[in-house]
């Protein structure tokens, strides 16, 4: 071999190490050839949470399958573009969106519900009116014709606590006891374990459990609209302040909309210690009455009666209106969120960041639904935060807040018999279980 030839080799042998290495090491960085664009780029890739036992499928081709333990799922290599994911369950319904994929970056998936195809319907009462699933979310009270049952679901057991006609208004704090209206503003109070039911004085409007005191009871007078507090064990009254329009509590202080100054108020449990937070007065005496107050930490809104929700943060001396002909309020479990609900809408406000995504940031207002018919109700799927349960006329659904591409929108159940006034469903995060009425039969049914 002549050097001229060795030479030659040499050279040859450089220029493949230096290309293969180059290539190597782009290879090892994400780096690929883009053959549709003609164009070496980097890659990204999906992170996809998935339920367990799912299959994950992109563009009809690569398939993934989750364990039985659940988890994430990395796909990687992927040419930047758009992908079509499909995520499917034997006997439940699909989720699919379409994202993008960025160079070098991870698209994120999480919070994927993958929602049961014809649930089955566990009968648990029969003669049902209306029915409250108690804050330990243990047991049912069930009103019925022949008087007030205690339904424990995980026995399927009724207990029948009095035979007297009352409406159920709410449990107290500790599950323990029930708030029960007998005739108009005349209201007792029920201790579950003792049976003892305890009347709370006449003339009695807006009475309300003490949010940290499971024997005390807040009320409006109607005559005075004075406000007291009212200890069932002892029947012993207690002035806490007077001219209230309408109450709430912030923690265990309590919120005063004041008729003769029409501003708003803070109080201890006590009725000591008043701070007043707004200046601004409202327009009338009359729009301090009838609101009904939201509050989660130092997150506080009011509803009034014409369907104002008004926010209060503290920046200002006024309430904000934050939106107009809103019907219902329901904070997140965690409080990070607010669920309302207009006549045909559905929006939800992010009280906080939230920083994993898609991201959503303080304060953002997202539009998650709207439909030519009205909304019943509506409810957090409160396992995850990220999933709204609703009622439009005899179809109950469940829809997603995550808003890339499209919003995965399923319809879960139907309802078969005529539907009573009001809400008529709640979700028990404790068994898993949506409860409904459906006529006047009490049924669950497992989401996932």
């Amino acid at each position: 071999m002549t050097p001229r030839t060795r030479a030659l080799l040499f050279a040859v042998t450089v220029f493949l190490f230096f290309v293969t290495t180059i290539a190597l090491t782009g290879y090892s960085q994400g780096y690929r050839i883009d053959l549709e664009h003609t164009r070496i780029t980097k890659t990204g890739g999906f992170f996809i949470k998935a339920p367990a036992g799912s299959e994950i499928t992109i563009e009809e081709k690569k398939t993934k399958k989750v364990n039985i333990l659940g988890g994430g799922v990395l796909l990687s290599n992927l040419l930047p573009g758009e992908y079509s994911i499909k995520i499917r369950k034997p006997a439940y319904e699909e989720w699919s969106k379409r994202l993008p994929i960025e160079p070098g970056l991870t698209t994120e998936i999480r919070n994927i519900l993958l929602v049961r195809k014809d649930p089955l319907r566990e009968q648990f009462a029969r003669d049902v009116i209306r029915f409250l699933v108690s804050p330990d979310q243990k047991q049912i009270a069930l009103e019925k014709n022949e008087g007030i049952w205690l339904l424990r679901p995980d026995k399927q057991e009724e207990t029948l606590l009095t035979k007297r006609q009352f409406t159920i208004i709410s449990w107290s704090p500790d599950s323990k006891r029930l708030l029960l209206e007998d005739t108009p503003e005349k209201y007792s109070g029920y201790h579950i374990e003792s049976g003892i039911v305890l009347p709370l004085p006449g003339g009695t409007r807006e009475p309300k459990w003490h949010p940290h005191d499971s024997n005390k009871i807040i009320f409006i007078e109607k005559r005075t609209r004075d406000l007291f507090a009212y200890d069932l064990e002892h029947q012993r009254r207690t002035l806490i302040s007077k001219n209230a329009g309408s109450y709430g509590f912030m923690d265990s202080d309590i919120l005063i909309l004041d008729t003769e100054t029409k501003t708003l108020s803070r109080l201890n449990s006590e009725g000591k210690d008043q701070t007043q937070l707004t200046f601004d007065p409202l327009d009338t005496d009359e729009a301090t009455i009838g609101m009904r107050f939201f509050a989660f930490g130092n997150h506080l809104f009011l509803l009034d009666k014409d369907g104002d929700l008004l926010r209060f943060d503290g920046s200002s001396d006024s309430l904000m209106r934050v939106a107009s002909d809103v019907t219902n309020v329901e904070f997140s479990s965690l409080g990070k969120s607010l669920l309302y609900t207009k006549q045909n809408e559905l929006w939800v406000l992010h009280l906080e960041d939230i920083l994993i995504q898609p991201f959503r940031y303080k304060n953002q207002q997202d539009l998650i639904a709207r439909f030519s018919e009205p909304i019943e109700e509506s409810h957090w799927y409160t396992k995850d935060n990220e999933h709204i349960i609703f009622r439009l006329g005899e179809v109950i659904r469940i829809t997603e807040l995550d808003g890339r591409d499209k919003r995965n929108t399923v319809d879960f159940l139907s309802l078969t018999n005529n539907v009573a006034d009001g809400d008529i469903m709640a979700y028990n995060e404790k068994d898993g279980r949506l409860y409904f009425l459906d006529g006047e039969i009490l049924y669950g049914a497992k989401i996932r």
